[in-house]
């Protein structure tokens, strides 16, 4: 009886738990623009960005984190975004026709490099999409076809679609449904 116990402990033992890992897709200007105000101080984007990291540490271990922009928000926040080791890509505003509107292009190049992002990093268990865009649904659709859970940050509550947030994964710890809103306060000048 008690090799049995013993066979069985070592089993449990020898065997590492596959880590699980994440792919993390920020819209940045969507997120500075819905973050809820916090003054000109106490302002920090590290803080913000570090939260996150934290946070999806619950998780797994972050692999990658991509950061999509317009050219002057990835312009303006290079620095930051080179210091906490993100890719950073820019996506200019087009005009389809001569006189007609420029187009945000961020949404629709976010979607398509996640999608060959899901493709190309086989071995993924969680999608993180930094936006509370409903525009984000064919990229939630494929990222759980593929068995990916998906985690979700956004702005603030207003800013978050209802059916994005029925795709939100739980947190393994807390048991708390996997939505978190970006918050770039430094909490150091409380």
């Amino acid at each position: 009886m008690r090799i049995l116990w013993y066979n069985k402990f070592l089993r449990r033992w020898k065997k590492p738990k596959p880590k699980r890992k994440i792919l993390v897709l920020l819209d940045l200007e969507n997120l500075l623009l819905n973050t809820d105000s916090t003054g000109p101080f106490g302002f920090s984007l590290v803080g913000g960005f570090t939260k996150i990291i934290r946070k999806l540490g619950e998780f797994g271990r972050v692999v990658e984190v991509f950061v999509f922009g317009p050219p002057p928000a990835i312009n303006l926040n290079l620095d930051i975004l080179s210091q906490m080791k993100f890719w950073a890509i820019v996506c200019p505003k087009v005009v389809v026709e001569k006189t007609g509107p420029r187009i945000d292009t961020v949404d629709s190049e976010m979607i398509e490099f996640g999608k060959e992002m899901i493709a190309e990093m086989g071995d993924l268990s969680y999608l993180c999409i930094g936006s509370g865009d409903q525009d984000f649904l064919p990229l939630v659709k494929e990222a759980e076809r593929s068995g990916l859970k998906i985690i979700i940050i956004a702005g603030n509550e207003k800013s978050l679609s209802k059916e994005l947030a029925k795709f939100a994964c739980r947190n393994p710890i807390s048991n708390e449904r996997a939505i978190y809103f970006f918050s770039p306060k430094d909490n150091s000048t409380n």
